[in-house]
């Protein structure tokens, strides 16, 4: 608004197909710049903007070919930290939620539970993860709920997004496990309702403000002068609330 542009918002509902005709459609409207959130590691279609002199930003990715647009978050570090938060509270029996490993920022954070996991001597099961998960689907849904029906389920979970943990929260609730007395969970983005829901979410902070001036100042930037600004690596940091129980007391 500042700088005098207005906001023309896409929803792609994590569908790659949605995403590309959205991505067509741009080629023929008058538009200063694109800012996208991609569904997957596939971007070649978004690359094309470039064919038309379209400035355009990724946020929160890290395609290797294309790095000069991209606003990166060190999601490796982060869910290394917050496996290591659950390790110090006692946790070894920890499992992760995903949304899909295509998803650069995903695989960023199952590799960090990884590397967390190896430096702290903790044996996992691969039956302790579950991929390709969207909280907009019934399906998706019915996927965690038989994920914490499983007779060895992670007494912790960590989540690759608030939206997932939220549906945690659900299915935990109609099973009747208890958060966190019977299971822990933490999350990742410090959506508003993370501090609202029952108990509080602890959960990796993602700096949305800073990401969101930086993309828009990035397409000014281009506009302004042609060139595109140097992006630097933003580190996400954790809030600890009440969803992870300290098991070191019992």
């Amino acid at each position: 608004s500042e700088k005098d542009y207005i906001i023309y918002l896409n929803n792609t509902e994590y569908n790659l197909e949605k995403e590309k005709r959205i991505i067509d459609s741009l080629f023929h409207m008058d538009i200063a710049g694109v800012i996208i959130a991609p569904v997957s590691s596939e971007h070649s279609h978004i690359m094309k903007l470039a064919e038309a002199d379209i400035p355009y930003i990724y946020l929160n990715r890290a395609f290797e070919d294309d790095l000069s647009h991209c606003i990166r978050l060190d999601n490796q570090k982060a869910s290394y930290e917050a496996v290591k938060h659950m390790i110090n509270m006692g946790h070894t029996n920890i499992g992760g939620i995903f949304l899909n490993l295509k998803d650069s920022s995903c695989q960023e954070q199952y590799e960090g539970m990884l590397h967390a996991f190896k430096d702290y001597n903790i044996d996992y099961s691969t039956n302790n993860f579950l991929f390709d998960i969207n909280p907009e689907e019934m399906d998706s849904s019915n996927k965690i709920f038989h994920f914490l029906q499983a007779p060895n389920r992670p007494g912790a979970i960590f989540a690759s997004n608030d939206m997932i943990a939220f549906n945690i929260y659900r299915a935990a609730y109609i099973l009747g496990i208890r958060i966190p007395d019977q299971m822990s969970v933490f999350g990742y983005d410090d959506c508003t309702m993370a501090n609202f829901v029952t108990p509080p979410l602890s959960t990796v902070s993602v700096p949305n403000r800073q990401i969101a001036s930086i993309a828009v100042d990035y397409i000014h930037h281009f506009q302004e002068t042609g060139e595109y600004k140097t992006l630097p690596i933003l580190k996400p940091s954790l809030i600890i609330r009440n969803s992870v129980k300290n098991l070191n007391y019992l």
